[in-house]
């Protein structure tokens, strides 16, 4: 499948391969690191054998040091004539943040990222399927600016017809365009994107350029302030047309008794069928479990006949983190620390979401 980074979700919405990435709260003792003067990097280079090979990729790779503020957006871009690019973005301790391999169009790569902390990121580049050769390495910071007049949300929500044309851009490039909404500040919203004239995908940004969360079809997240919400629809494929834009509330209901994960876990073999839609939009099953703050857990949802998709929601139906293939073949693996005690929702689906069939969830404590 086509790799496109996540900020869920989210906050920084990265998960790895779709993830989230959550901010925590610095230790008392321990200051901030003071906003750094960024300045935009642009790097013409060549990838050869010689080169440190990547720990994850195994191919040969580069390493480029740049300084993020949190609380602004990045767009990371590269190209390559020569190679099927692979993009990595870590934080200075080597945790990774965002991973991308055609996110940029044809076989280039771009990750956009609102940092969760300032200061030192490494950008990995390197090269999907062992080819190699010159490469373009760009980073800038992006400036969406919203309609003058947002769209407002009725009781049923908003939807609207829109067509994308040749000239329409935007700070994210050509073949891209603005749809402000007004929503509510702490609310979590579905939005849905579709087209018959071109591969779409949509971004979702607060009112400070934050990115809160993007994908090809739909986007979960929760608004963060008051300040209205830009969409941007934009062009995969190069093709343009007439789009659909539908935004509505996201309110996800769980098990009225949530389950306690003890230390065996637990493990459910269940079925998805027709009858099972969700607030998603797509077929699966919710279930509802008890969380420890400080506690490490994993959930994998694994099927032998679909290509299975999980989410973890918090009891407030705010996204923290999704997942498709990172458990292997096409099985989900979400691993995640709770922040604080409490019920929490995971939803057993499919990538497109309307797949029947046999799953096993599996939830355990540790990584």
């Amino acid at each position: 499948m086509r790799l496109v980074s996540l900020s869920l979700v989210v906050p920084s919405i990265l998960l790895i391969a779709f993830g989230i990435a959550q901010s925590k709260p610095l230790p008392k003792d321990k200051k901030e690191e003071p906003a750094p003067t960024f300045k935009p990097l642009e790097i013409s280079a060549e990838l050869n054998q010689n080169d440190s090979k990547d720990p994850k990729i195994g191919n040969p790779s580069k390493k480029y040091t740049v300084k993020l503020a949190k609380d602004r957006t990045y767009v990371i871009d590269l190209d390559s004539k020569d190679f099927d690019s692979y993009l990595r973005l870590l934080d200075k301790a080597g945790n990774q943040l965002a991973e991308d391999d055609d996110g940029g169009g044809d076989l280039n790569s771009r990750i956009i990222h609102s940092p969760a902390e300032n200061g030192d990121h490494q950008v990995i580049v390197t090269t999907f399927d062992a080819q190699l050769g010159k490469f373009s390495l760009k980073v800038r910071e992006l400036k969406i600016t919203g309609n003058a007049k947002p769209f407002t949300l009725e009781k049923k929500g908003f939807e609207h017809a829109g067509n994308l044309a040749q000239n329409d851009k935007t700070d994210l490039g050509k073949l891209t365009k603005v749809v402000s909404v007004q929503l509510k500040a702490g609310q979590s919203y579905l939005f849905e994107i579709d087209s018959e004239d071109f591969d779409c995908q949509i971004y979702v940004f607060d009112g400070k350029n934050r990115l809160l969360g993007q994908d090809l079809a739909k986007v979960i997240c929760a608004v963060t302030d008051n300040a209205p919400v830009n969409l941007v629809v934009a062009s995969f494929d190069g093709q343009v047309g007439k789009f659909n834009l539908k935004v509505r509330e996201f309110t996800l209901k769980g098990e009225a008794k949530p389950r306690e994960i003890g230390k065996d876990g637990i493990s459910i073999m269940a079925n998805i069928n027709k009858a099972d839609e969700t607030a998603v939009a797509k077929l699966g099953k919710v279930y509802s479990v008890q969380l420890k703050a400080g506690q490490n857990y994993t959930i994998d949802l694994a099927s032998p006949t679909m290509d299975s998709y999980v989410y973890l929601f918090d009891g407030k139906s705010k996204l923290l983190a999704e997942d498709d293939d990172t458990g292997g073949d096409l099985n989900s693996r979400i691993s995640f620390r709770a922040e604080r005690d409490g019920i929490y929702h995971i939803l057993a689906s499919t990538l497109d979401g309307d797949e029947t069939g046999a799953f096993t969830l599996k939830v355990r404590k540790g990584e």
